[in-house]
């Protein structure tokens, strides 16, 4: 039977559900009775010591009555004795009534001291019973504090929940609104991919045409030139070749160096090695460039990289570039 109003731990569901218990008002039962035994056993405890300390002091003062009894009937034998009893009988029969008297009182010291430890015994025994019902109260109160938390996360988390609810279809309309959108988007995307497909064909015809013509004017000019100054002469030069090569989409450079092996090398090598030769001969060094058949490199390729090396270490053209 629920007999404390829990809140409902379901997080989908509004409605209680009927003939069902909360595992949370299970555990405080227990914890309740559990509290309710441990109670029981500390009064029962109590009320067996108490009656113990009752059922002592009766004793002592039975005791005392039997004392003051016995008393006043030695009083009463001694007073008849007195006339017929020496001084030695009565000297004895003192130190007797002393031993006797001292024993008892020995014993009612050990009792006292018994009721004693039995007295101070109840009373730990009730400061640890307070200190438990301390103890649960404050691991009930932080239960109820934590239940109270839960209960507030419930909330917050169906508020989320109704809200992401919300957000959902809301992106779901955005993203049918969208895909509309991007259909439309890809169809100009195609059509506007085509015409650049098309513009960058031309660029490319027009700028291998502006190449050719490049190469047209300079080689015009280059006639031009060699008309003014002495023809281009590789006697009494240190003569290197360099081959340009095209395998697909891979280029490759070979330098042939006078009295050295050829050497295969990348873009990035072949000038560093030039570069070392012009610095090492200057304008003595000759630079033949070699397109082989098997290359397939373009017309337009061969022009601009034979204009490149050439300008740059060649001791004509360098020469020519630098007037």
């Amino acid at each position: 039977m629920n007999t404390i109003g829990f809140p409902n731990m379901d997080l989908y569901s509004d409605h209680e559900q009927g003939g069902e218990e909360s595992f949370w008002p299970s555990f405080t039962d227990i914890m309740m009775v559990i509290v309710m035994t441990f109670l029981l056993i500390t009064v029962a405890v109590i009320l067996n010591n108490w009656q113990l300390v009752d059922n002592l002091k009766t004793s002592i003062a039975a005791e005392r009555q039997a004392m003051a009894k016995a008393q006043s009937a030695l009083q009463v034998v001694q007073a008849k004795a007195k006339e017929n009893e020496t001084l030695e009988e009565r000297l004895a029969r003192l130190e007797t009534l002393l031993a006797t008297r001292t024993q008892n009182l020995h014993q009612m010291q050990q009792q006292q001291q018994q009721t004693q430890l039995a007295l101070e015994t109840t009373q730990q025994t009730l400061k640890n019973a307070q200190a438990t019902i301390q103890n649960l109260q404050q691991e009930s109160q932080q239960r109820t504090q934590a239940f109270v938390a839960l209960q507030q996360s419930l909330d917050q988390h169906k508020q989320q929940i109704v809200t992401l609810e919300k957000a959902r279809k809301a992106a779901e309309a955005a993203s049918q609104e969208a895909q509309q959108k991007l259909v439309s988007v890809n169809e100009t995307l195609e059509k506007t991919g085509r015409e650049l497909q098309t513009l960058r064909q031309k660029d490319i015809e027009g700028h291998e045409r502006l190449v050719s013509l490049q190469g047209e004017y300079d080689a015009l000019d280059k006639k031009y030139q060699k008309l003014l100054r002495p023809a281009r002469s590789s006697k009494n030069k240190h003569v290197v070749r360099v081959a340009f090569l095209k395998r697909g989409a891979n280029y490759s450079y070979q330098l042939t160096d006078e009295g050295q092996p050829t050497e295969t090398l990348n873009r990035a090598n072949l000038h560093k090695k030039l570069a070392g030769l012009k610095q090492k001969y200057g304008d003595e060094l000759y630079v033949k460039i070699i397109i082989p058949e098997s290359s397939s490199v373009s017309h337009a390729e061969a022009w601009k990289f034979t204009s490149e090396i050439l300008k740059r270490y060649d001791y004509y053209h360098s020469t020519e570039s630098s007037q």
